[in-house]
């Protein structure tokens, strides 16, 4: 139990009730520990509300704990803009496909598949923070990225018991593409190692680095 819910959790009484030890019934002094419930937000407790279950609550929420989160990490400014525009991006898709702010137990595996087949029909870099959209096809690296980005972030949920198991654990990576680097013929090393100055510290230098790379 203890391992499952914070200790605040387990020592709150409800607002409402008696807590005095001479209450004429034991119900009315009952902790909240008795009808603590898996994957349920128990904040709406310690304001005087009723308890709220997690599946409901807003994905944009979490998103903010995870950018907290990645901060606390070290993570760079711009990867922490990358990570939240991807997520972000994620988000408004749900919501166009649902006609609401989407909520936690909309983030599923085949969510991220419809995801991801729909971004593959819109030019690259829509909803970069950086790079401005180009007319060229997502790229399947970008696509990788995005999936790689969403599986961390249920990797988070789940670390932390936002969710009872990682939804995204059995969604596989798209496949990448195998690049193949095209080897420089003859006639082009051979272009490389004239424009090079030996009479100079720094040509012979270089012309002994380009020896080694080529020999290995």
């Amino acid at each position: 139990l203890f391992r499952q819910y914070p200790l605040w959790a387990l020592l709150l009484f409800h607002p409402g009730r008696n807590t005095s030890h001479h209450a004429a019934s034991t119900s009315d002094a009952s902790p909240l520990f008795l009808d603590l419930r898996e994957n349920t937000d128990y904040t709406a407790l310690w304001l005087g509300g009723s308890p709220m279950a997690k599946d409901d609550t807003p994905l944009s929420a979490y998103f903010d704990l995870y950018q907290l989160a990645l901060s606390y990490e070290g993570k760079s400014p711009k990867t922490l803009a990358t990570y939240l525009a991807n997520l972000n991006q994620f988000a408004r898709h749900l919501q166009n496909k649902a006609g609401r702010p989407p909520v936690l137990a909309d983030f599923t595996p085949d969510a991220v598949m419809d995801y991801i087949a729909a971004r593959k029909q819109e030019p690259k870099y829509v909803g970069h923070p950086f790079s401005k959209v180009s007319h060229q096809p997502m790229s399947p690296f970008t696509l990788g990225q995005y999936v790689r980005t969403l599986k961390g972030f249920a990797t988070w949920l789940r670390e932390k018991r936002h969710t009872r198991v990682n939804v995204l654990k059995n969604l596989q990576r798209p496949k990448l593409p195998k690049l193949v680097i095209e080897p420089l013929t003859e006639v082009e090393i051979r272009r490389v190692f004239a424009a090079i100055d030996t009479r100079t510290a720094y040509g012979a230098r270089n012309y002994a680095i380009l020896l080694l790379f080529l020999d290995t």
